[in-house]
């Protein structure tokens, strides 16, 4: 397997299409993989998921959906990502703000709830025409 790979990797190495400045190659275990990356890819602009996410939050108040869309995960991996950010915050002497969801048919507020996630329904109207909860950092 590794003379069909490294045959295959010196066809795509010759092919002048592939040879530009900003080619680039990684050696893991002795084996060469090509890479092509962009001229203004800088380390220090890579940001982990939660970095991403603390980040959009100190700039003002979002929802779960909203996060997902700007990150690029699920919402369901939102919530998870937020409980250990409020753990992180903690110990920054910083605190994750949660507006909490409330029943767009009667009003009642979901003040008590410790969870991150949006409720199925509202206890009061039992209807499930709920605002997603949303949060920022303080």
């Amino acid at each position: 397997m590794g003379d069909i790979f490294n045959k295959l990797y010196r066809n795509d190495i010759e092919n002048p299409k592939f040879q530009a400045p900003n080619y680039l190659i990684f050696v893991i275990w002795g084996l060469e993989f090509p890479a092509i990356y962009c001229h203004e890819f800088n380390c220090e602009t890579l940001r982990t998921v939660r970095q991403q996410i603390i980040e959009l939050l100190a700039d003002g108040e979002m929802d779960a959906r909203e996060i997902s869309r700007e990150v690029g995960i699920r919402e369901k991996e939102v919530y998870d990502h937020l409980t250990h950010i409020a753990k992180s915050l903690a110990t920054k002497g910083k605190a994750l703000l949660i507006e909490p969801s409330r029943c767009l048919s009667c009003g009642y507020v979901f003040e008590d709830r410790k969870r991150f996630t949006r409720p199925g329904r509202c206890p009061s109207c039992k209807q499930s025409h709920l605002q997603s909860p949303s949060f920022s950092i303080i």
